[in-house]
């Protein structure tokens, strides 16, 4: 597998795009009508939850 070096800066922009794409996906999901289009949302959306699960193992957020 391929792999991708980011800055911690990095990690955090792509990290707020992902959360951003994904809350935009479950809104555009409810609004669909299309079956088979929501299923496709539905797929995209996880995928988009995978990779930014993949990026917070790598650098979990430590909160205090």
């Amino acid at each position: 597998m391929d792999s991708l070096e980011l800055s911690h800066e990095e990690e955090e922009v792509l990290d707020e795009l992902l959360h951003s794409a994904i809350s935009d996906l479950r809104a555009e999901i409810a609004q669909t009508d299309s079956p088979d289009f929501k299923d496709r949302l539905r797929e995209r959306k996880d995928i988009l939850k995978k990779i930014a699960l993949r990026l917070e193992a790598l650098h979990p957020v430590h909160s205090a």
